[in-house]
């Protein structure tokens, strides 16, 4: 399935893609709910908003890569993103403690999309020189 299309259409068919796209929806749902009257508090909700989101967009971005080794390079940077969005969750639980609860649903979600990054970008990148979306023909 990595060296080619396989049976996956497009991006939305990674279970990595969909659980970091949940993951950004439920962070923009509970902070449309987190009081928004303090500048400290809107500077992280647009980290954690920009984090959260960029998880997903670089496993897209990625997935329409030429080779492995790209795709790779692009997973590496949503994991990233992800660790970052870990970070903002555990300064949000910290900072208001009324969605504790919340935020500790959402930060275990990301932290089982940072494990499915993992495991992708390892399985992505022992095939890493092999391009991708190549007809067996050529």
């Amino acid at each position: 399935m990595i060296k080619g299309r396989g049976k996956m259409k497009d991006y939305k068919d990674l279970k990595v893609w969909l659980k970091a796209f949940n993951v950004a929806l439920n962070v923009m749902k509970t902070m449309d709910r987190v009081s928004r009257k303090s500048d400290v508090i809107k500077i992280i909700m647009g980290q954690v908003i920009r984090s959260s989101t960029s998880v997903c967009a670089n496993i897209a971005e990625g997935y329409g890569s030429d080779t492995n080794r790209e795709f790779a390079h692009y997973l590496g940077i949503a994991f990233k993103s992800a660790l970052e969005t870990d970070n903002w969750i555990q300064v949000l639980k910290g900072y208001i403690k009324k969605e504790t609860d919340k935020f500790s649903e959402i930060e275990q979600q990301n932290l089982e999309s940072i494990k499915m990054l993992i495991s992708l970008k390892k399985k992505v990148g022992k095939s890493a020189r092999e391009r991708r979306f190549e007809s067996k023909n050529n």
